[in-house]
């Protein structure tokens, strides 16, 4: 309705400013004259469609691959995102550990499950009171066989640590997937 006014209220003006019967020189510009003026705004219901099937079904087919495409890839990713992420927890929760002992000049303790693979670790100071962590969904930490770390792992107040080592942190989607944390005696810790 509002586009037929519009249309209406168009035409009343083109005709009340430019009369037909006065515009051209002879008929047959005129006829041409106001052809061309109809053409102006007889298109506006043309141009006021929708979509075909066809555009439709190409623009879902081409989503559809792009989704099939994408997809695989994700849930790929995730688990390695999940893993990186424990592997970047362990680490700061050890050199929060080490810096905690600089600044208060006071022993602190990581302790980890030895014998098996866990998703918690605990940290602690001076063997009085302790905080358990948990790592991200499925992931796991354990020793590394290579070059085990012992448990409880200490931090002196001069940054040193009782021993170096390696954790390996896995995922259970991805058991081939493992990441390694080596802990130094100066208290470094680095992900390989």
């Amino acid at each position: 309705m509002l586009l037929y006014n519009i249309k209406k209220s168009l035409k009343d003006l083109v005709e009340k400013y430019f009369p037909s019967t006065n515009f051209g020189k002879n008929q047959e510009e005129n006829i041409y004259l106001n052809n061309h003026r109809e053409g102006l705004f007889s298109n506006i219901y043309e141009k006021a469609k929708g979509f075909s099937i066809i555009e439709l079904l190409v623009v879902i087919s081409i989503l559809g691959t792009l989704t099939a495409i994408a997809v695989p890839f994700y849930v790929g990713y995730r688990p390695r995102l999940i893993l990186k992420q424990a592997a970047g927890q362990v680490r700061s929760d050890l050199m929060m550990n080490r810096q905690r002992a600089v600044t208060t000049s006071k022993d602190y303790y990581f302790k980890y499950d030895t014998t098996s693979a866990s998703n918690t670790y605990e940290i602690s100071i001076e063997s009085s009171s302790s905080e358990q962590k948990t790592l991200p969904y499925r992931t796991k930490i354990s020793r590394d066989p290579s070059n085990p770390l012992i448990s409880p792992l200490e931090f002196n107040p001069s940054g040193m640590t009782n021993d170096n080592g390696g954790l390996i942190i896995t995922h259970t989607s991805l058991p081939s997937d493992t990441l390694r944390l080596t802990v130094t005696r100066a208290g470094f810790v680095r992900i390989n």
